[in-house]
């Protein structure tokens, strides 16, 4: 006769079970069961060398599936960062994401809480890249105070309708001075021909 397991099913039952292949938690608490009852009925001379062989077969199977879908998802994270254009995230940022959030994070045990994804984190980086450049540019600006007035006329410079004469009444006379700096700054001419400050 053979022993039941721990919900109640006889050994033979669990022997004929498909493998299953779902969260590790659940996959380590029905192994640790399984494997339990086998020492049991081994224990009393009840398994047989075939059921013995069957269920290790079994026990080996679902833990090289779950390593398989773990090193899977590992590596799904670290193809992720392939993804990323390399001009847009330094070197020292793609280096310093991919050793902390891949290698890391799958050495961790798996919490409650998710762990960020690789991509979010690589946006929000290409977001302070982006805040960065802009600050730069306005610290650039801070060189030439732009009067009221002329801050609303060149709104349009970009338009077929500017009207340059209304620029020079409102900038005193100094439209070239204005409209040459704003389209400087505008187009980051500045820094793409390298101009000093």
């Amino acid at each position: 006769m053979y022993a039941r397991s721990h919900d109640g099913s006889s050994f033979e039952l669990i022997l004929t079970l498909k493998p299953i292949f779902v969260c590790t938690n659940h996959v380590s608490v029905f192994l640790f069961s399984r494997l339990r009852s086998l020492v049991k009925q081994l224990e009393r001379g009840e398994a047989s060398v075939v059921d013995l062989k069957k269920n290790l077969e079994y026990a080996a199977t679902v833990l090289e599936s779950v390593y398989i879908d773990e090193t899977r998802r590992l590596l799904d994270t670290e193809d992720e960062l392939s993804d990323i254009q390399s001009d847009s995230v330094p070197s020292e940022v793609r280096d310093w994401l991919a050793s902390t959030f891949t290698r890391q994070m799958g050495m961790m045990l798996k919490r409650t809480e998710e762990k960020p994804r690789f991509r979010s984190i690589v946006h929000a980086v290409q977001a302070g890249i982006f805040v960065e450049r802009m600050y730069r540019r306005t610290s650039n600006m801070v060189g030439l105070s732009y009067p009221p007035a002329v801050i609303g006329v060149l709104k349009n410079v970009d338009k077929w309708s500017f009207d340059v004469f209304a620029l020079n009444d409102a900038s005193g006379d100094h439209a070239l001075k204005f409209i040459f700096y704003e389209l400087l700054t505008r187009y980051d001419l500045i820094n793409r021909f390298k101009v000093s400050s």
